[in-house]
């Protein structure tokens, strides 16, 4: 273990995906992200709004079902597109968390649900604020990654039902 670390080892996240979205005009922007939840072992999923048409296609699906959560680099260009409304309602109906990192110069900022994560950049920080979003998914893929100990809920719901009166 390296000196400074928090005692819990790294885990490698190499078998969990990330479907990421943008504007072919943002690709340098979602490069910069993929390369960061590369460097955490994260696989992604990118995808720009001029890879397909107006329709999400099978392909797109299955990566977003496959994915533990879904972000989009929403910049000006990226609202105009038609595409954005259906991924973000698509990964929502699949139970994904939704990530938006959002350029702080919108207006349209406000009108965003708030049931989402939205973490605002400027061209300052936008490293930076990757990082907050890698940050975000490691700490899901470890909630995806704890063993669960079905015994041990077992027990717990047996004694649950018998304090409640329940009985089989």
């Amino acid at each position: 273990m390296s000196q400074g670390n928090t005692g819990k080892p790294e885990k490698p996240h190499h078998k969990f995906k990330v479907f990421v979205c943008y504007a072919k005009e943002d690709c340098e922007k979602a490069s910069v992200l993929e390369h960061m939840l590369g460097e955490k072992g994260f696989g992604a999923y990118m995808s720009n709004s001029e890879s397909y048409g107006n329709f999400i296609f099978d392909e797109i699906k299955d990566m977003i079902r496959l994915s533990i959560c879904f972000i989009a680099v929403l910049t000006s260009d990226f609202l105009n597109s038609s595409l954005i409304n259906q991924e973000i309602g698509y990964a929502q109906g699949k139970g994904l968390k939704v990530i938006l990192i959002v350029n702080d110069n919108l207006e349209e900022i406000q009108s965003i649900k708030t049931k989402l994560t939205v973490i605002e950049f400027n061209e300052n920080n936008f490293r930076q604020q990757c990082a907050v979003v890698v940050d975000k998914v490691i700490k899901m893929a470890e909630i995806l990654d704890e063993p669960v100990d079905f015994e041990a809920f077992l027990d717990f719901y047996s004694r649950g039902m018998e304090k409640f009166g329940a009985h089989h």
